[in-house]
C-alpha cells in the first residue's frame, strides 16, 4: 500500500443560492456524536454502553469581513437556511502525482448566534456565526462520505443507510 497525502485547500461559501466567494475564513464541520446508553443487568460483570440518539450538531462559520447580506440571511432564528461549501482537496499518491478532487459540504439549519466582532479604527472585523445543524452531507470526489438528516431519521455512511432498520421498526421507513 502506498502512502497518500490529502490536504484541503481553498473553499467557497454559498447560501440560499447566493455566492460569498472570498468571504469564508473557516468553517467548523458538525460533530456527529452519539449519546450512549448504559445497559445494566444483574448477570453482567460490567456495564456495557450501547449507541443511542445523536447529540445536537453545530457548525461555526468565520468570515473575513462583515457581509450585511449574509448577516441578514442568518438573523431570523425561525428560518432554516441551506448552505453549501465547495472546497478543493489536493491528493498526492505514492508515486508523487498530485490530483485535485472536489469536496462539497451541504448544511441546513438555523443560526443561534451572530457575533460581528470588535470594531477598531483602521482594522476589519471577523464575524462569527453559529448554525444549529439539522442536515449535514459531506461528498468527496462524487462519493457520499456521510449524510445525517435529523428530521427524517437518516444516517448514511459511505452510502449505507445505517438507520434503515430503525425506521422500519418504528413504521416510518
Amino acid at each position: 500500500m502506498s502512502i497518500r497525502v490529502k490536504q484541503l485547500t481553498h473553499c467557497n461559501l454559498y447560501a440560499e443560492g447566493g455566492s460569498f466567494q472570498g468571504a469564508l475564513v473557516s468553517i467548523t464541520l458538525p460533530e456527529v456524536k452519539h449519546k450512549s446508553i448504559e445497559h445494566k443487568a444483574g448477570d453482567l460483570i460490567g456495564t456495557p454502553k450501547l449507541p443511542g440518539s445523536m447529540e445536537a450538531m453545530q457548525s461555526t462559520i468565520k468570515m473575513n469581513g462583515f457581509y450585511d447580506d449574509f448577516h441578514a440571511l442568518t438573523a431570523d432564528p425561525n428560518r432554516m437556511i441551506g448552505l453549501m461549501v465547495r472546497a478543493n482537496q489536493k491528493t498526492r499518491d505514492g508515486y508523487g502525482d498530485i490530483t485535485d478532487e472536489p469536496v462539497t459540504l451541504f448544511l441546513r439549519g438555523w443560526f443561534s448566534s451572530r457575533k460581528v466582532g470588535e470594531l477598531k479604527s483602521s482594522e476589519g472585523t471577523n464575524p462569527e456565526y453559529v448554525m444549529e445543524v439539522f442536515y449535514y452531507r459531506l461528498v468527496v470526489n462524487s462519493i457520499d462520505v456521510e449524510e445525517v438528516d435529523i428530521e427524517k431519521g437518516i444516517h448514511r455512511v459511505a452510502g449505507v443507510d445505517i438507520l434503515a432498520d430503525f425506521r422500519a421498526n418504528l413504521g416510518i421507513g
